[in-house]
């Protein structure tokens, strides 16, 4: 608690330092380190190991922008937490973790750029980038990996994110809009639209949950495998979903109360959980492709205007209410191996 604290300067013998040891310094400019400790280095103010392959920790009143360097391989759990004065970082090319609440609550953070490496994929830690109000802009490069849970929850100004094709899964609630994940106060955001690279795999529970200003999204890949429970509920304004999945499951509620929703065409997903597309008010049609198997309850149910529902050869199972209270729809063709037809 050493509020009025602005330089640190490390000495030849320091061995150890706690990872709480400047809590609540948030005036702390710049950390020096001296040329012959053994065991820390400091580049740019920046505290980091002596090998320079981790970031120990960043002052939180260093202003402006922070390049990580290519030396570097990990950043530390809480690093860059509650920097309030860092507007940009450029994540170096060797950079393989980025740690639990690394750049968390970093209040002016604009820009973050991942630069790009073809020997290290990287992994995005839980809340890594979590209550960033003013993040507008995040180049991911051609090596993450992962994205973990609660990652960029809360970063209200971010309007387009592209993913790239090395980009694997997306954890829970990772873009939320919720303080707490799906309680708490809830944060408008600004997203609009999202391309999902052609690696993607999973998809979280509650990840987009309640974006309500989100638009589109962009399937580009075959490798999807699941879409998890609630992922996309309440995203009032998406208009479309087409996607190709690799034997994909939609989990239950997964696009629940999409009101703009008009079209659906899914291939190579294999199940669609109850209620996934349910009170779709908009949606018109819906083509599912080949390679679907069950339809869970309830899974279209009172989407009011569907007008049309195609099923390929694949399909074995409609459990009950499935496609309840669709008034519109006044005719479906039933494939022939369907097994079971529930009421």
């Amino acid at each position: 608690n050493c509020s009025a604290l602005k330089n640190v300067s490390i000495g030849s013998g320091c061995t150890s330092i706690s990872s709480t040891a400047f809590l609540n310094s948030y005036a702390i400019e710049k950390i020096d380190v001296a040329e012959d400790n053994k065991n820390y280095a400091s580049v740019d103010g920046a505290l980091l190991n002596k090998e320079k392959t981790s970031i120990v920790l960043y002052p939180k009143n260093k202003q402006g922008e922070f390049v990580i360097p290519d030396t570097v391989t990990t950043i530390a759990d809480y690093a860059f937490n509650n920097a309030p004065n860092l507007t940009k970082v450029t994540i170096g090319a060797n950079v393989k973790t980025i740690g639990t609440c690394a750049f968390q609550n970093c209040n002016s953070l604009e820009t973050v750029i991942f630069k790009d490496s073809d020997t290290v994929t990287k992994t995005i830690g839980d809340y890594a980038f979590n209550n960033c109000p003013t993040l507008t802009t995040v180049d991911f490069g051609n090596a993450v990996k992962s994205i973990g849970s609660y990652a960029f929850m809360i970063d209200k100004s971010l309007e387009n994110i592209e993913f790239p094709d090395s980009l694997e899964s997306i954890g829970n609630y990772a873009f939320s809009c919720y303080r707490y994940g799906t309680y708490g106060s809830y944060v408008a955001n600004s997203l609009k639209s999202v391309k999902f690279g052609s690696g993607l795999k999973t998809i979280g529970q509650y990840a987009f949950y309640e974006n309500q200003k989100l638009e589109t999204i962009e399937f580009t890949g075959n490798s999807l495998t699941s879409i998890e429970n609630n992922a996309f509920y309440d995203c009032l304004a998406l208009k479309e979903v087409n996607l190709t999945g690799n034997n994909a499951v939609i989990g239950d509620y997964a696009f629940y109360n999409n009101d703009a929703l008009q079209k659906i065409t899914l291939s190579g997903v294999k199940t669609i959980g109850s209620y996934a597309f349910g009170y779709g008010d908009s949606l018109k049609n819906v083509s599912l492709g080949e390679g679907l198997v069950s339809v869970k309850n309830n899974a279209f149910q009172n989407c009011f205007n569907l007008e049309t529902a195609n099923f390929s050869d694949s399909l074995t199972t409609i459990s009950n209410y499935a496609f309840d209270n669709c008034r519109k729809l006044t005719e479906i063709d039933i494939p022939s191996k369907v097994e079971t037809l529930s009421g």
